[in-house]
């Protein structure tokens, strides 16, 4: 059943303008539901941009060095930007916060030299290197102070020759906040899912949510239960969870603008209602989307769209009872119909009300 985008009530902010001599590079939603905003003073998708144009026009690739540059992370909360921290990274970074205000930065670089990752606090001092693998495509905090990160296929198929170390064959793997191991997906004993690519994880009620790629899994991991649905929905960058309701954002075959909300049976995915959202700028460096809990964060276009589970239950319930009402009325009147009585018999048809066929009434 398909939702229309008029019916979605996002809350939304503009994000701040970006300082003189800085530059967007991405976000990151946090375990409090802040936005944190991470800016480079160096044009890094500006520069791959220009690097791959010349290359497609002139045929060939020159080395493009874009590491080491200074990061600037701040936290915004919908109407103030706060909490501003400096200091240069080596490599790509992805960010968290722990509860305590501490940065968590992963850092994805094949130089040996760079740490895989670093604690940071708030004045921007490194507080100790953490040992975090690479290739980390998400990067989450748990109320509790662990870290949990979910790897992409390069991390998960890592080789000693890499000279990083091996945690992230885990796959999906929670560390302690001084950057300990604790778990992993792929050594749970009693998980069935093989963990190629991680594509969407978040934590609700201490539990971590992830949506695995070749199992086309939803997994749900924790010291409280531990449950896996296999479905056929072929991608998405971003889940958020409420009970036993899910909603993913982002599919293969129908593009990144779509939100399904799904409830999870004993054995299989259910899913209740889809709806087509506006589309989103092609690009990591042009959008953004993170479930945390039961919320789901949209970020395109120079605004920070939110939107809880709970309120897409409400509507697709809404939409359910009027289905319904409208499909009782039309029987009514296709009885009236077939008894030759009653007043002029209208259809809804394609969104137009119609006449049916005016109906003799009873004399």
């Amino acid at each position: 059943m398909d939702g229309e985008l008029s019916y979605l009530q996002f809350q939304t902010a503009d994000l701040p303008l970006v300082p003189a001599g800085w530059f967007e590079y991405g976000y990151s939603v946090l375990w409090n539901g802040t936005l944190a905003l991470v800016r480079t003073d160096v044009d890094i998708w500006g520069r791959i941009k220009r690097h791959d144009y010349a290359g497609k026009r002139h045929g060939q690739h020159e080395p493009l060095k874009l590491w080491p540059c200074c990061l600037r992370l701040s936290v915004f909360d919908g109407k103030k930007e706060r909490h501003v921290s400096t200091f240069r990274v080596g490599g790509a970074p992805t960010v968290a916060m722990t509860p305590d205000g501490d940065w968590v930065i992963s850092i994805w670089s094949w130089n040996k030299d760079v740490p895989e990752g670093l604690l940071v606090d708030q004045g921007g001092r490194m507080i100790r290197e953490l040992h975090l693998g690479t290739g980390v495509e998400h990067l989450r905090c748990a109320q509790d102070g662990t870290i949990w990160a979910g790897y992409g296929d390069v991390g998960v198929y890592a080789s000693e020759e890499d000279g990083k170390s091996l945690v992230s064959q885990g796959g999906v793997v929670q560390f302690s906040q001084e950057g300990r191991p604790l778990w992993s997906l792929h050594d749970e004993n009693s998980s069935r899912v093989t963990c190629d690519h991680c594509y969407a994880l978040t934590i609700e009620g201490g539990q971590a949510w992830t949506y695995t790629y070749s199992s086309w899994s939803i997994g749900s991991y924790g010291s409280k239960s531990c449950g896996e649905w296999r479905n056929r929905i072929s991608f998405a960058d971003a889940l958020a969870v409420h009970g036993d309701h899910v909603v993913l954002s982002g599919n293969y075959g129908e593009g990144p603008d779509r939100l399904l909300l799904l409830r999870l049976m004993k054995n299989r995915v259910r899913v209740l209602r889809t709806w087509k959202l506006e589309p989103r700028p092609a690009g990591r460096e042009n959008s953004y989307a993170q479930g945390n809990g039961d919320t789901l964060h949209i970020v395109h276009s120079g605004r920070w769209r939110r939107i809880r589970v709970q309120e897409l239950i409400g509507l697709h319930q809404a939409m359910v009872e009027l289905q319904d009402a409208e499909d009782s009325q039309e029987t009514a009147c296709h009885r009236l119909v077939e008894d030759g009585s009653g007043p002029m018999v209208r259809k809804k048809w394609q969104g137009d009300w119609k006449p049916l066929l005016p109906c003799r009434p009873v004399r």
